[in-house]
């Protein structure tokens, strides 16, 4: 049993408050209005979090959109880690799991994600959606969940390249385990009765665990 929750502060607000432009001015111009709705809205958030972590679910989401060439490593690092870990130290205790949506250009964050104490790293989407190979995430994360996006472009490739696409997947992702395999975007309606056949042919076909990653 899973449950979602709204994003973090500061991505609730440049998301869902704001979008980038004005983010990005109140931000600079404006700091001490903009921190003060930040405050406000972390400190309820931590409400949610305690009513959350209490909650049968085992999984709580969090669906920050995370992408690094938007945030960037500095904020963060400063912002989305701490309110992460809070949250995690939250439901760590009662036995649970925190995922967070971070499906866009993950390579520059990719060492403080390491660091922080996100369990599923969900929706991440390797090359070429993202910038960050699918092996190196693995070498990165070792010890979290990583539930891919099955790459969107990927699905507009011939039936062979998507073969070699999805083999090569699960040499990377050797032997296997904290790896689950998603599509949280859009497919194309004219490619979608090729595509997904073809991916679940491969999955079954040479997916047993453990993988063999030669």
């Amino acid at each position: 049993m899973g449950g979602w929750l709204p994003r973090s502060p500061l991505m609730f607000m440049l998301w869902d408050l704001m979008g980038p432009e004005r983010f990005a001015i109140d931000m600079y111009e404006r700091p001490d209005d903009f921190f003060r709705l930040y405050d406000t809205v972390t400190q309820r958030r931590r409400e949610q979090y305690e009513i959350s972590a209490a909650s049968p679910a085992l999984v709580l989401h969090v669906g920050d959109n995370i992408t690094g060439d938007m945030i960037g490593p500095e904020r963060f690092v400063r912002y989305c880690v701490p309110c992460y870990n809070e949250f995690a130290s939250y439901l760590h205790s009662e036995g649970k799991l925190l995922a967070v949506h971070m499906d866009g250009r993950m390579k520059a964050l990719a060492d403080a994600v390491a660091d922080s104490q996100v369990d599923i790293v969900e929706a991440f989407s390797a090359v070429p959606d993202g910038d960050l190979e699918l092996a190196e995430a693995h070498r990165t994360w070792p010890d979290k969940i990583i539930w891919t996006n099955y790459p969107s472009p990927v699905h507009l490739w011939p039936p062979e390249q998507i073969v070699a696409y999805t083999r090569q997947m699960l040499r990377d992702i050797a032997p296997g385990d904290r790896f689950l395999v998603g599509i949280t975007e859009n497919i194309p309606e004219e490619v979608w009765q090729t595509s997904l056949p073809t991916i679940s042919w491969v999955l079954k076909k040479e997916g047993t665990l453990p993988l063999c990653g030669q």
